[in-house]
């Protein structure tokens, strides 16, 4: 097979080189398109459930919330483990499927079983959240805020109101979480003494809170020529309105909220804080979308928070970018590649220069390299691979071998190039090259990647891990075979067909002549401790 495919690669060397040109330029537009992450997608897929449960304990929100949802979701398919905690007031469950799963269907699946949880859940527990769908690095940027001008709870509406839509407007943005400030809150605060003479109930002021703030519909009116919609507007549109708020009449005389608490607009208790560059200010963390390209949503995210910055920055809020960013770290990896690729290739095509002593078998061993590694770029992007540090790791690893093969064919076509007389078959001459070394360059790559096949055979982390990293080395080598096998025979025809090499460099005659006299030497001491029969 290898011989058949030396052959048709020598007899048609023009729709060879054709094929690889476009593969090379297939490979370049898969690489300016590519997916780019910090790693790869290592975590099982899981959803996180989190609940609200005001008031309660966590004793009461492990017994009354957390183990009946957690039962209710034991049952789904291919659920590997549930985790929990319980805290004050919140329960947050992760349910962790096993690898290899649709995360969009077991979402659906944990969807469809909360449906049941709400006869499960004591009243006041607010409905289950799911977490938003991200990857397993999950953060894609983290910046904050301060402010010497406004206070905690302006900072915090400000942010709130204005810059997270923005935010949640970025291609690849899957959820803000804002840390430190004081988010706003209108509270009543009950006296119980006045309540208790005026003989009310609990009851009785829930009741006209909810009636004084929230919003009902007042249908419409139909005239000849027109439908008019009525709107009713709550009442209670300040802490002042809320406060004249009638909860009940004694006698005909109302009794106001205002008689029996005290109605404040204030600031939710906290529950955490933040602090930036040693002033109290808001921290935004975002997390990145399933899939997302972690270079393109963090560049137009950070583009989008450049252009809110001016405006910002006229009300007093300093804008603090990049507290922690991932993206550094494919922006970094993808430096050093180009650095190790720019040397190496200075470095294989000096060496080549002064070897071969032919610019033309230099070039074409060269070509080797962007061929290979392009096309193992395509070929991970049509797979469904990202370009993260693990798979840039393979492929920058695989550098120094993909060249190796086509560099042994165009030595031995030089070689016997300069042996050949005059006169001499140049298309046998060819043919007879190629194959001559077509199983040492079978075997010695063979050799290489079977090292690599152990990695494969990890599981867990380990092997989510390191996996892309050795499929990515062994798609680059085994190609370069590919390329050394097919592509290099038919450029060699191509480009050297016509051409004379230049004699051997004079210094590899010297160390040729060493070389057969250590290996004459063993051999023959080889002989001589050979045992008498």
């Amino acid at each position: 097979m290898l011989a058949a495919l030396v052959r048709a690669s020598l007899a048609h060397p023009r729709i060879v080189a054709a094929l690889a040109l476009l593969v090379t330029l297939a490979g370049a537009f898969a690489l300016a398109r590519a997916r780019f992450d910090v790693f790869p997608d290592f975590a099982p897929p899981f959803v996180l459930v989190q609940i609200e449960a005001p008031g309660l304990s966590a004793p009461q929100v492990e017994a009354q919330v957390t183990r009946p949802v957690e039962s209710l979701l034991a049952g789904t398919e291919n659920v590997a483990t549930i985790r929990s905690s319980s805290a004050q007031g919140l329960a947050a469950i992760r349910v962790i499927f096993h690898r290899g799963s649709d995360p969009h269907r077991q979402r659906q699946a944990v969807i469809e079983r909360l449906a049941e949880a709400g006869g499960l859940l004591p009243d006041g527990v607010r409905a289950p959240q799911l977490s938003p769908l991200s990857s397993s690095m999950e953060y894609l940027l983290h910046f904050g805020y301060t402010s010497d001008t406004l206070d905690p709870l302006a900072l915090r509406d400000l942010v709130q109101w204005s810059v997270q839509p923005q935010i949640l407007a970025v291609p690849g943005v899957a959820h803000v979480q804002l840390f430190g400030g004081q988010a706003r809150e209108r509270r009543v605060e009950i006296d119980p003494l006045r309540l208790a003479a005026a003989g009310l109930g609990l009851d009785a002021v829930v009741e006209a809170i909810a009636a004084a703030t929230a919003p009902a519909g007042a249908g419409y009116v139909e005239t000849a020529v027109q439908r008019l919609v009525v709107q009713v507007e709550p009442t209670a549109t300040d802490a002042a309105a809320l406060a004249a708020a009638v909860v009940d009449l004694a006698d005909g005389v109302p009794r106001r909220l205002g008689d029996v608490a005290t109605v404040v607009d204030g600031a939710q208790p906290l529950f955490g804080d933040a602090t930036i560059a040693g002033k109290p200010g808001i921290l935004v963390e975002t997390s990145s979308q399933y899939g997302a390209n972690t270079l393109e949503a963090t560049r137009a995210l950070e583009a989008r928070l450049d252009a809110l910055a001016p405006a910002l920055a006229a009300q007093g809020v300093t804008y603090h970018p990049a507290l922690l960013r991932p993206a550094s770290f494919v922006e970094h990896a993808i430096e050093k590649m180009r650095r190790s690729l720019v040397i190496g290739a200075a470095l294989v095509v000096a060496l080549l220069l002064v070897m071969l002593r032919d610019w033309r078998g230099a070039l074409i061993s060269f070509s080797a390299i962007p061929l290979a590694l392009l096309a193992a770029v395509w070929l991970l992007s049509a797979w469904g691979f990202s370009l993260n540090t693990m798979t840039l790791g393979g492929l920058v690893v695989a550098l120094g071998v993909v060249v190796d093969d086509a560099v042994i064919d165009v030595e031995n076509i030089l070689r016997r190039r300069r042996e050949a007389a005059a006169g001499a078959d140049v298309d046998a001459l060819f043919a007879a090259a190629s194959l001559e070394v077509r199983r040492p360059v079978f075997y010695a790559t063979a050799a290489v990647a079977v090292a690599f096949v152990p990695i494969l055979s990890m599981s867990g982390l380990q092997g989510a891990f390191f996996g892309p990293l050795s499929i990515a080395f062994l798609l680059a080598v085994g190609l370069s075979l590919i390329v050394a096998l097919a592509v290099t025979p038919a450029l060699c025809m191509l480009f050297m067909r016509d051409h004379a090499p230049a004699p051997e460099a004079r210094f590899l005659d010297r160390c040729k002549t060493v070389q057969r006299g250590i290996v004459a030497r063993a051999r023959a001491r080889a002989r001589c401790c050979r045992p008498c029969c």
